[in-house]
Formats: structure tokens, C-alpha cells, sequence
């Protein structure tokens, strides 16, 4: 499943970077599946499947977002692993629905100003290699079909995000080297953090780092976790590196159900958002699950005025 090198597989694949080390810290979305759940019945059982049944639904929650400030929008394909929609019914079309997930995103975001950019979202898939739930070779090949669908689509870079093993950023990195070949397309890592700060697979961040550091990836961040603390004690040990990679973050505000359970209002949120990219020196910055446009739009005001 090797793309042509001649096929074009990233939209403004060098414009992103050098937004995120001259205009940082850029402002991510938030929260996708929490907004989306409700939409959801027996027919449609997925998220993935609504960017085919209902696109103007996520449609709209993207420009929702752009309208409230964000800078960077994730695709609607966080479970488009063949695996994870195997158990819908639907593996055979992880590359289709990664693709329209793209579509979606990167047709919301054109036109934007100031300019906004997307990032190809695919979660951690099912299982951590390091507890032997599956092989690597068993997660590259489900995130492959996905990975395609997501670069057809044009996406700034992709992300793998809310991983829990270094292993599972390993997989994700030679499932895009087997795609893309020679063309390299850029793409971020993110890990979910425990009470402590280390990741579920029981490594801390630096170590973290030294495990996935070869994979060269445009920015490492944290998210999702119980809050922002679990986030920001993740990204204190990765402060203390004198050459450590770019840093990104963006913390659950309540937890992803329908409606979303909403713990941290716009105000707390913002107001995190500005401490902890200044503190940290954040590229990137934003909200997970339990966020929505009311968040992004208060952290929008908070970081315009720093």
C-alpha cells in the first residue's frame, strides 16, 4: 500500500512548521467526540461514520471551531484504525473514512484567515504492544489504510495522539514510512499522562523521549489525562531537557460522554491555556474531551491578549 510519489500528500507541508516555531503557541480545536457523540443511534455506532451518513454535522463543529479561534482543527477519524472499526462492521473502510474525515477538515479550513491548519488525527488503536495485546507489525498494518485515506485528503501533517506506548508511536512511524516512502510526510506524536506524569506503558516522559526521538516528529505533546495536571506534570519533567523537541498540550476538560460532563468552564480553561504556554513554551495548546467552541473561543481572547 505504497502511495505514488508523485501524488500529492501534504497540504502546506513546510507552512505548519514554521507557524508552530513563529507564531506559537497556535490554538488547537476542541473536543470532537464529545461534541459528536449525540448523534449517534443504532445505525450510526461510530464517530468515524458520521463524516460519510452526516458531514454537514462535523462539517459545521469545524467551522464552529475556526469561527471561535482556533488556529488548528483535528480530523474526525481518532478511531479510523481498521482494527477499532472492525469492531463496527466497518475495517474494510478505514482508508474511505479517514479520507472524507480529511476532506471535511481541510475543505472548513481553506480560506481561513488567519490561516488555520489540520492535522490528520488517529488515536492509539487497540492494545499496547509492550503488554504483547498485539504485535507492531499488527498496528502498523491497521493504521495504514487510514494513514493513505488521511494524506489523499491533503492534511498539514498527521497525528497519532492519545498514546500510551512508546512502541505504539514506533508503529505509527514506519506504518507512514510504508505508505509514504520517500515523501516524508510530518507528523506529531501525543501520549495521554498519568496521575504522575508517565504514561500508561509505566515510562516518564524523557525516557519517553529517548525511546521515539529518531522518529523525528514535528511536535510531542500531551492530552486527554484527569485534567490539566496530570498534562502540565508531564510537560515540567520534559522542560528540564536542553535539546528537547517542540511541545504541545491539550487537557480534557470534563469526560467524553453525551452531552459532554464539563468540569473546567471557559475562563479556567483559557486561563490554563496561558499559564502553561508560557510556561512550558508551548507550540501548541488546546482542549480534549469535555471542551467545545465555547472554550477554544475563551482561550482565543486569553492568548490574543498575552
Amino acid at each position: 500500500m505504497r502511495m505514488k510519489e508523485s501524488r500529492p500528500s501534504i497540504r502546506n507541508r513546510c507552512t505548519l512548521e514554521r507557524a508552530l516555531l513563529n507564531e506559537a503557541p497556535l490554538l488547537l480545536d476542541g473536543a470532537l467526540g464529545t461534541e459528536l457523540l449525540q448523534h449517534l443511534n443504532s445505525e450510526l455506532t461510530c464517530l468515524e461514520s458520521l463524516n460519510v451518513a452526516r458531514p454537514e454535522i462535523v462539517s459545521q463543529l469545524h467551522r464552529d471551531y475556526i469561527e471561535a479561534g482556533a488556529r488548528v482543527l483535528c480530523t474526525n477519524s481518532f478511531g479510523a484504525n481498521a482494527r477499532s472499526l472492525g469492531n463496527h462492521g466497518l475495517g474494510h473502510e478505514a482508508q474511505h473514512l479517514a479520507h472524507q474525515a480529511g476532506r471535511l477538515a481541510v475543505a472548513a479550513a481553506r480560506g481561513a484567515e488567519p490561516t488555520c491548519y489540520v492535522l490528520g488525527s488517529l488515536g492509539p488503536g487497540a492494545g499496547l504492544p509492550s503488554r504483547g495485546e498485539l504485535t507492531s507489525s499488527e498496528l502498523c498494518a491497521c493504521l495504514r489504510p487510514a494513514i493513505e485515506g488521511l494524506l489523499e485528503a491533503e492534511v498539514d501533517a498527521l497525528l497519532f495522539e492519545t498514546l500510551r506506548d512508546p512502541m505504539q508511536a514506533l508503529a505509527a512511524a514506519e506504518a507512514v514510512r510504508q505508505v509514504a516512502g520517500t515523501a516524508k510526510p510530518p507528523f506529531a506524536f501525543s501520549f495521554h499522562p498519568e496521575s504522575d506524569g508517565s504514561i500508561v506503558s509505566g515510562h516518564k516522559p524523557v525516557e519517553l523521549w529517548q525511546q521515539i526521538e529518531n522518529c523525528a516528529p514535528l511536535f510531542l505533546a500531551f492530552n486527554c489525562g484527569n485534567g490539566p495536571q496530570p498534562v502540565d506534570r508531564a510537560l515540567a519533567q520534559m522542560s528540564h531537557l536542553q535539546a528537547g523537541p517542540m511541545l504541545g498540550a491539550w487537557a480534557n476538560t470534563g469526560t467524553p460522554q453525551a452531552p459532554p460532563s464539563t468540569a473546567m468552564d471557559g475562563e479556567a480553561f483559557a486561563a490554563w491555556c496561558l499559564t502553561s504556554s508560557q510556561r512550558f513554551n508551548l507550540a501548541i495548546v488546546g482542549g480534549c474531551c469535555g471542551s467545545g467552541p465555547a472554550h477554544v473561543r475563551a482561550a482565543a481572547r486569553k492568548l490574543s491578549r498575552r
